[in-house]
């Protein structure tokens, strides 16, 4: 896990690394309505993150 807390009411940036190639995903949660954001190619941190808020707004 790499951040927290950044959007929503509560938010995860969870990093994998298969060795081979590395994955990044935002778990939102807003209310009782969550989601996951996926994208790839990868994004640095702070754009993920990005795109995690603009999904909580979207909530």
């Amino acid at each position: 896990m790499t951040a927290e807390g950044f959007a929503g009411d509560d938010a995860l940036l969870v990093e994998i690394d298969f060795g081979d190639s590395v994955s990044k995903t935002v778990l939102v949660r807003k209310g009782d309505v969550g989601t996951e954001v996926y994208r790839k190619p990868v994004a640095c941190d702070s754009a993920i993150r990005a795109l995690g808020v603009k999904a909580a707004s979207r909530l």
